[in-house]
């Protein structure tokens, strides 16, 4: 009775530490695209301004659809 108990304590323990060892995987996921999502609105605004300072107009960006 009491191995059971020691076995069935210990899986849970084991189910816990998978668990939050997913939920740390997921997190730093989720910094690592907050992080590059950040470098891509950077590069853009960037990318913006020198159009801008460039005296680039829109009807020399547009592009058609046909």
């Amino acid at each position: 009775m009491f191995m059971n108990f020691v076995y069935l304590f210990l899986f849970r323990i084991i189910k816990i530490c998978k668990y939050f060892s997913f939920i740390c995987h997921r997190v730093n996921d989720e910094k690592d695209a907050r992080g590059y999502l950040q470098a891509l609105a950077t590069k853009m605004t960037e990318e913006l301004e020198f159009l801008k300072h460039s005296g680039v107009t829109n009807s020399q960006t547009s592009v058609s659809v046909t």
